[in-house]
């Protein structure tokens, strides 16, 4: 039925849709009809890819509408181990790195 196809479904039942796809729903994309609907298309792909790099590139183009390049630094990085009573440069807690790259 069209009223469960994100693409054809009335503007009223994203936010049904994204619960029960459960996708998540930001303001940001309730604002932006077209947005949230590529979001909900793209559930399953979403779902498939939660936890992983493309699953974290796929997420932040489809709510930032971002191209993002995600660089995992143990795999430029030679002869490093991590183990009991090391840290990254005293950090203990978990770490992100962020390099932009402005066009």
């Amino acid at each position: 039925s069209e009223l469960f196809d994100p693409r054809y479904a009335p503007e009223a039942m994203l936010p049904f849709l994204a619960e029960w796809l459960q996708v998540l729903d930001l303001q940001r994309l309730r604002e932006d009809p077209p947005a949230f609907r590529r979001a909900l298309a793209r559930a399953a792909d979403l779902a498939k890819t939660r936890g992983t790099v493309d699953g974290l590139i796929l997420a932040v183009k489809l709510y930032l509408d971002l191209q993002v390049q995600i660089v995992e630094s143990f795999k430029t990085r030679s002869g490093f181990i991590l183990g009991a009573g090391v840290t990254l440069q005293g950090v203990t807690g978990p770490v992100l790195g962020v390099m932009a790259r402005l066009s």
